[in-house]
């Protein structure tokens, strides 16, 4: 971890994600020289969930329903660029032989925006503006659409096969249905406590950060979805307007411990011998997912109020995926749901996106001109 936040730190000089640098030294360290062994961290996972679970309760706060009351076609917008997404990716599966059940898992992943990709990206160019908050508001959105058709998709294939064995058949919605209302029901306890207790400034971070964790891991430990908990949870939030004041962004040495540790600890879990064995098709899903979600955001560009270029930069940010569908394809593999055989294709996927989606982020920012220089 000081090998790579140093690294970090060095390279963001000279333009580079910090996050991009992270994956890198995981991959170098991971399966490159075999320093790093994610199984031999066994608190490993709890700490990517909690890592997780801050960047997706950020990502949903920045949610604000009133204002995407107002602006429909954002909305419009990121279901049609996910349902493309989903179409187009499952397509790539059946053409590759894959069955329909681990074409649509594969597919759902992919709709997916990875949230503390984009929200990492975006800090360290320190940018604001129309791309930014499209990106930023579309990966919320993406990201949500992504949980929802994962749960979905595996419902389904828990419904249909024969093995007694699995857990869980048929009580997928209950998951869903039971994660959201842990969060509203978390938001609306943490909004009355908020009411008799008069938090210092620079104990917002810290107590926030406790209170995510404390919903990630009472969903983790309920066998319920930790990372649509968690998003819900700051869509909740923001919709009970409950004042946050101070700097909870990145939610200070919590935040940075966790991000560190969560692109070191997946990138060391990639397998180069899964992503070589599945590495056709993830190079073709990798394009095809590039020009659905690029071309879609183009084509809405003018109901968006944005020009065409930046129809064109939004979609380009939107590349990253490989961190939160690796997370939550674990997840679902420790409540007992199989990961359908589709490790080695996502495998790929996530190489290839682990390095070229923060990069994609960070290009379409600077060329959208609203970094800080």
């Amino acid at each position: 971890m000081l090998i790579a936040w140093f690294c970090g730190e060095w390279w963001l000089r000279w333009g580079s994600p910090r996050v991009l640098t992270y994956s890198i030294v995981g991959l170098v360290l991971g399966p490159g020289l075999h320093w790093i062994d994610p199984v031999a961290i066994p608190q490993g996972r709890y700490i990517t969930d909690f890592a997780m679970g801050l960047a997706l309760f950020e990502i949903g706060f920045r949610l604000n329903p009133v204002w995407l009351a107002r602006n429909r076609w954002v909305i419009v917008t990121s279901v049609g660029e996910s349902i493309a997404t989903y179409v187009a990716v499952l397509g790539c599966g059946i053409a590759a032989n894959l069955s329909l059940l681990q074409s649509s898992i594969l597919a759902s992943l992919c709709v997916a925006t990875s949230p503390i990709s984009v929200l990492r990206v975006t800090r360290d160019a320190q940018s604001s503006g129309q791309v930014t908050n499209l990106i930023l508001t579309m990966s919320a959105l993406n990201s949500l659409a992504a949980i929802l058709l994962f749960k979905g998709s595996v419902g389904i294939g828990l419904h249909s096969t024969s093995d007694n064995n699995i857990p869980l058949r048929g009580a997928v919605l209950f998951i869903v249905l039971s994660s959201i209302g842990l969060a509203i029901l978390a938001a609306m306890a943490f909004a009355v406590v908020r009411k008799w207790i008069v938090m210092p400034q620079d104990s917002v971070a810290f107590t926030i950060a406790l209170y995510v964790g404390c919903v990630t891991f009472a969903a983790d430990w309920a066998r319920l979805s930790p990372a649509l908990a968690t998003i819900v949870l700051g869509i909740a939030f923001r919709a009970l307007d409950i004042k946050i004041t101070g700097k909870y962004q990145d939610f200070g040495s919590f935040g940075r411990f966790g991000t560190i540790f969560l692109y070191l600890y997946v990138s060391a879990g990639i397998s180069f011998l899964a992503a070589w064995q599945g590495l056709y098709l993830g190079l073709f899903v990798v394009l095809v997912r590039a020009a659905t979600k690029i071309g879609m955001c183009t084509f809405m560009s003018k109901p968006l109020g944005a020009t065409t270029r930046k129809g064109f930069l939004a979609g380009l940010g939107l590349m990253p995926v490989s961190v939160f569908g690796l997370i939550v394809l674990e997840q679902a593999n420790q409540l007992g749901m199989p990961r359908f055989g589709i490790f080695p294709q996502f495998a790929s996927i996530a190489l290839c996106l682990e390095i070229l989606g923060p990069l994609a982020t960070s290009l379409a920012i600077r060329w959208s001109g609203e970094h800080l220089d």
